[in-house]
């Protein structure tokens, strides 16, 4: 099932998790329960499209983080939707986040200007530096602690693919 209005430009714009289902329309996130696909909440509240989110599990609690072309990283309760933390970023470049469940303070970005994190705990967001000049489209961390992307480089006018495995040593 797909639902109609979800969002084109969220390339990842369906997730699985912690008994729900979610998909991303423009600008609000559908919370669907899994087990009879009832709607259970639209969470609202950035000012542009949103461009990438997660679910992820913080401290016992099921969250959703979004990051919109309104240079807003914003993480939810899962629950009830409401917005527990606004983190205002230096550019509107995400176009895809995971969630490590061995690091819960871990938010993996694929972004446009490459692939980063951003620590829950420390409130910081570390650029991780790749050969080439590169951008990241989508990235999946899988309970192995694999975290994988795929980026795409532009060398002589040709697009490269390229998929990066890396084990997670935080």
């Amino acid at each position: 099932m797909i639902p109609s209005g979800i969002q084109g430009s969220v390339t990842h714009g369906l997730k699985v998790g912690f008994g729900k289902f979610c998909y991303c329309s423009t600008q609000a996130i559908y919370v669907h329960r899994l087990s009879d696909y009832i709607l259970e909440r639209v969470v609202t509240g950035h000012g542009k499209e949103i461009t990438a989110f997660c679910l992820a599990n913080i401290n016992g609690v099921a969250k959703i983080i979004t990051a919109s072309s309104d240079r807003q990283l914003k993480i939810w309760d899962l629950e009830n939707g409401t917005e527990n933390k606004k983190i205002e970023l230096k550019d509107h470049s995400i176009c895809d986040m995971d969630w490590s469940p061995t690091h819960p303070e871990i938010i993996f970005i694929a972004s446009k200007t490459g692939f980063k994190y951003y620590n829950l705990e420390k409130d910081n967001m570390v650029n991780v530096v790749l050969p080439l000049s590169c951008s990241a489209e989508h990235v999946k961390v899988n309970p192995k602690d694999v975290c994988s992307f795929n980026l795409f480089s532009v060398v002589q006018g040709i697009t490269l693919f390229r998929l990066i495995r890396f084990l997670l040593g935080l």
